[in-house]
Parts: C-alpha cells; sequence; structure tokens
C-alpha cells in the first residue's frame, strides 16, 4: 500500500509521520511512501532534486556574470569621475587665465 504525500519538504526534515499520514511543510513536494517498508518512491525525488541542481547552477553562472558586469561598471564610473574632474580643473583653471587663449591668436 502506497500512500499519496502532499505538501512535506524533504528539504525541511518532514514529509511522512511514523504512521504515514503527511505532513505539510508547505514546500508542495508529491512523494508515495510505503507504510509497510518505510520507503518512498525514489524516481519522484530523484528528478526533483535533478531539476534543482540544474536550476542552481543556471542561477550561479547568471550571479557571477551579474557581478563580473557590476564590478566593470564601478570602474567605469570611477573613470568617468576622473575624467570630469580633469575636465573641470582644466576648464577652471582656463577661466582664470582669460588672455592666454587671445595671445596665441
Amino acid at each position: 500500500m502506497l500512500v499519496l504525500v502532499i505538501g512535506g519538504c524533504l528539504r525541511h526534515g518532514s514529509s511522512v509521520s511514523p504512521t504515514g499520514s503527511p505532513v505539510p511543510a508547505g514546500c508542495g513536494l508529491v512523494t508515495f511512501h510505503d507504510p509497510v517498508h518505510g520507503s518512498r518512491a525514489d524516481g519522484t525525488v530523484t528528478a526533483r532534486r535533478a531539476e534543482l541542481d540544474e536550476l542552481e547552477e543556471h542561477l550561479v553562472k547568471q550571479l557571477a556574470e551579474v557581478r563580473a558586469e557590476r564590478d566593470e561598471l564601478a570602474v567605469a564610473e570611477r573613470v568617468l569621475e576622473r575624467v570630469s574632474e580633469q575636465l573641470a580643473a582644466e576648464r577652471a583653471s582656463a577661466a582664470r587665465r582669460p588672455g592666454r587663449w587671445a595671445a596665441r591668436r
């Protein structure tokens, strides 16, 4: 006899009570429990674990890309700030010497 368990969660360590009745944990996992032999249909769990592993791998790569881009933007911001400061300094210097440009003509 198999008992359908809905709402249990392997990650949180709950899915079936010793009597085989479901213990809800809110993760939405659906498995089967055999109260006689004490085993679950491992295919469902294994398949879900594989899906989650694949998703984790994708998210880790995506996070690495986001962090790399954020680092690149930080460098670009610093360069832009330095160039802006240099331009402001050059303009201020040129504004203090108005006759310098007229003398070159």
